[in-house]
């Protein structure tokens, strides 16, 4: 899940047991309805930091802190009902 195209709908509430290389990009996808709660975190016990964004079916993006830690947490705000892209990513993404 490479590519933004190709991003696969993320089943149920949660994924667990994955792995990003450094430097990798994952995406996947998250369906909507007009106002309905989301909440992205992604846990991890690895030495490698990662981080999340989320973007709109509109365009509008939320990015979690880009602190170093082993938590990652992003509740967007009024939402619009569709289609949100998750990316997960390496710290070296950014740097």
């Amino acid at each position: 899940n490479d590519s933004k195209d190709m991003a696969p709908l993320l089943p149920g509430e949660y994924l667990a047991n994955h792995q990003i290389c450094s430097g990798n990009v994952d995406f996947f996808s998250v369906l909507l309805l007009p106002e309905e709660l989301f909440r992205a975190t992604i846990l991890f016990d690895q030495s490698n930091d990662l981080d999340l964004s989320i973007e709109s079916p509109s365009g509008q993006r939320w990015n979690s802190a880009g602190v170093r830690d082993f938590e990652e947490v992003i509740i967007p705000s009024t939402l619009e009902g569709g289609s949100y892209l998750v990316e997960v990513f390496g710290l070296i993404k950014i740097s």
